[in-house]
């Protein structure tokens, strides 16, 4: 579960930033924000940022955003 923490984390450090509400693994809603957000970074333009990252990085990158979603689901799963 540690990837799923260290990516919620770095989008709490970048939400407060800007005073936005953190993001909370045990609240189902947030989970579905989470989810979200993980979804977007997966989209082919934000994982390559727009064909601007080595190959290398776009599948280290595919790789942790692929092992936060399977631990998201399986919090989802345990709640």
């Amino acid at each position: 579960m540690n990837n799923i923490k260290q990516y919620v984390a770095s989008k709490n450090a970048r939400a407060a930033l800007f005073g936005d509400t953190p993001l909370n693994l045990n609240n189902p809603a947030d989970r579905e924000v989470i989810a979200e957000l993980i979804d977007r970074d997966l989209s082919p333009e934000n994982l390559t940022h727009d064909g601007e990252l080595s190959s290398k990085e776009v599948s280290r990158r595919l790789k942790f955003f692929t092992v936060c979603a399977k631990e998201l689901r399986k919090i989802e799963e345990l709640a």
